[in-house]
């Protein structure tokens, strides 16, 4: 609010002027700001399979304006996006599972709008999840699943390469091979997974 005195006075002579008058004026404010984030873009790493409600954490923004004019709603734009808003607080948290073998990278829109009655003005900001890998897959053995081998061969004879994957990445994928039975008869290369004869 401004406070104005306001007088009045004629043009005769000797010129009279009335008393001081104070007017209050009120200056309504007008929705011309846009929300302003606080900080950057944003880049998070999250390891896959995190419970859903675990929180990340919260961004915010501000608006000069004031009133509903001022007052910032958030949320994301887009719908398959795997973590949630909070519309008051912009707390961010996981809502949907993440499977880093299924995809490991996510861009979402955060959105942060105002609540102007007439018109409402927004801003974005663009977060960045990268899914980390966990060790949730074991090695498979792609082949081979049968062989032959002839009686009587030398020892240390190769038989077969036994060829395992593993969905995972890193040392959550790294694989030693090794055999179960008949270890009499042959032996495994824990590295290679080669499979010899230990004796004729």
């Amino acid at each position: 609010k401004t406070k104005l005195v306001v007088q009045a006075y004629d043009l005769g002579t000797p010129s009279l002027s009335s008393n001081d008058v104070i007017i209050m004026v009120t200056i309504l404010d007008e929705n011309d700001n846009i929300p302003k984030w606080r900080g950057n873009n944003i880049i998070v790493s999250i390891k896959e399979h995190t419970v859903t409600g675990t929180q990340i954490r919260t961004v915010s923004a501000d608006d000069a304006d004031e009133g509903e004019n001022g007052r910032v709603t958030y949320s994301i734009k887009e719908a398959s996006s795997p973590v949630a808003i909070h519309p008051d607080s912009g707390l961010i948290t996981v809502s949907k599972d993440m499977d880093r073998e299924t995809k490991d990278i996510y861009i979402v829109t955060l959105v942060a709008r105002d609540n102007g009655f007439t018109k409402q003005l927004q801003s974005t900001l663009m977060l960045t999840i990268n899914v980390t890998d966990i060790n949730d897959n074991a090695p498979v053995v792609k082949q081979p699943k049968s062989g032959k081998v002839k009686e009587n061969l030398d020892a240390n004879t190769q038989v077969m390469k036994v060829i395992a994957t593993d969905a995972d990445i890193g040392i959550n994928a790294e694989m030693r091979y090794t055999i179960a039975n008949y270890f009499d008869l042959f032996r495994i290369d824990e590295d290679s997974g080669m499979l010899y004869t230990k004796k004729p």
